[in-house]
């Protein structure tokens, strides 16, 4: 079940199953999936990386924001197939 929660102005969390999604304004900013952060670095405003911080403060972890991009789209190919996969059963 999906759910939305608002950790502060501007910053949420979309949960569906077990990943996270955590938006700074409308940017996908992070997800997590299990115990794994797939993090981008801070490209927008001083707001969008204290968003960052709640997230995680360790800055050495984060990905340039082309390479996040690419990540997202490999990750969604994967949920899409883990659901049609999981709907077959």
């Amino acid at each position: 079940m999906a759910r939305l929660e608002k950790r502060d102005k501007n910053f949420h969390v979309v949960y569906l199953g077990e990943v996270k999604f955590y938006f700074s304004y409308e940017t996908l900013i992070a997800y997590r999936i299990g115990e794994t952060l797939t993090i981008s670095k801070n490209d927008w405003s001083k707001t969008t990386g204290n968003h960052l911080n709640k997230i995680c403060a360790n800055k050495r972890i984060r990905i340039p924001y082309k390479e996040f991009v690419k990540r997202e789209k490999e990750m969604a190919k994967l949920l899409l197939i883990e659901n049609i996969m999981v709907e077959q059963i």
